[in-house]
């Protein structure tokens, strides 16, 4: 873990959540949602996830827990009225059964790269959570009303220096 969003004031540390940082094609993509250049507020690497109007990125599998309480990633706004980006996390039961949990929305304001607020995981997944307290979740990305990019998806552990 590092405190990589410290310039902005946030000391927590935080882990890189798997392929957050666009450098790679884990995630997958839907709906003409892809890789392009690019870069979050980090300034780190040269790709970014570039969501059009209905697409979305989509985590590989990946545990989180009481100890994982919040996302935090950067965001390029196209200062698009009415655009709005979506995060979910999505869950699958014992059973089978998966759940979509929505977990923030942001809401186009001034265009331009920026570090979204933390999106608070703890609160929104306490029931899914295993007696061990932890659960496998995905994340996901959509983009409406313009093209969004994310990028820097980093989950803070909760650990305190």
């Amino acid at each position: 873990t590092s405190q990589v969003f410290m310039p902005f004031g946030d000391s927590a540390q935080y882990f890189l959540a798997p392929g957050g940082d666009a450098e790679s094609s884990r995630w997958k993509t839907a709906g003409g949602a892809s890789i392009v250049s690019g870069k979050g507020v980090l300034g780190l690497g040269s790709s970014v996830y570039a969501l059009p109007d209905g697409g979305s990125i989509t985590s590989g599998s990946f545990c989180l827990g009481y100890d994982s309480p919040t996302l935090r990633y950067s965001i390029n706004d196209p200062g698009v009225a009415g655009a709005v980006l979506q995060v979910e996390v999505i869950w699958t039961s014992p059973s089978g059964k998966v759940y979509t949990v929505p977990i923030g929305w942001i809401k186009s304001g001034a265009a331009g790269v920026r570090l979204a607020s933390p999106n608070f995981l703890l609160a929104n997944l306490a029931g899914l959570l295993t007696e061990t307290g932890t659960t496998s979740v995905q994340l996901r990305f959509t983009g409406t009303g313009a093209t969004w990019q994310v990028d820097d998806i980093y989950v803070d552990p909760f650990k305190r220096v």
